[in-house]
């Protein structure tokens, strides 16, 4: 089976050059980026991820494909955060937006994409998909901390 392994792409430099070298190594790479909503800016402004992840799969000659994650983002995460923040909690937003967006939006449309395999350095984890299974290997110790908080809610 050929492996066709989606990136999520921030435009940044550790996700870029992961789409480069899985790129030189003879894989199928296409870019997939979270358009997040971002305080301040009017609702349809574009954020600068989505715009540098999109010139970067440009450069490379992948495809890139951007989930629109604002509302749910805003439901699931933002407003999680100012609901507990005003009853005197210390939310943790990061575990919510993993559980409800990058490892279920996310997830979900790079699979139905066609991605066998789902890479992505922002949060130092690879996702393989085989046989409808998820397994989770870790690549750096450093930061089994982080890896623990996002486990516990999977």
């Amino acid at each position: 089976m050929e492996k066709v392994i989606a990136v999520a792409m921030s435009g940044g430099v550790d996700s870029s050059l992961t789409a480069a070298m899985l790129l030189k190594q003879g894989y199928k790479v296409f870019g997939i980026t979270l358009w997040l909503w971002v305080s301040g800016t009017p609702y349809d402004s574009v954020p600068l991820a989505v715009t540098d992840a999109k010139k970067m799969c440009d450069f490379l000659g992948i495809e890139h494909h951007v989930i629109d994650a604002r509302d749910v983002f805003y439901d699931n995460v933002v407003d999680y955060f100012v609901k507990e923040y005003a009853y005197g909690r210390t939310p943790n937003p990061c575990v919510f937006c993993n559980k409800n967006i990058k490892f279920d939006l996310m997830l979900n449309r790079a699979l139905e994409l066609g991605a066998t395999h789902i890479w992505s350095l922002v949060t130092m984890h690879k996702l393989i998909i085989m046989k409808k299974q998820v397994y989770m290997s870790y690549i750096k110790a450093l930061i089994q901390q982080k890896i623990k908080v996002m486990l516990c809610i999977i």
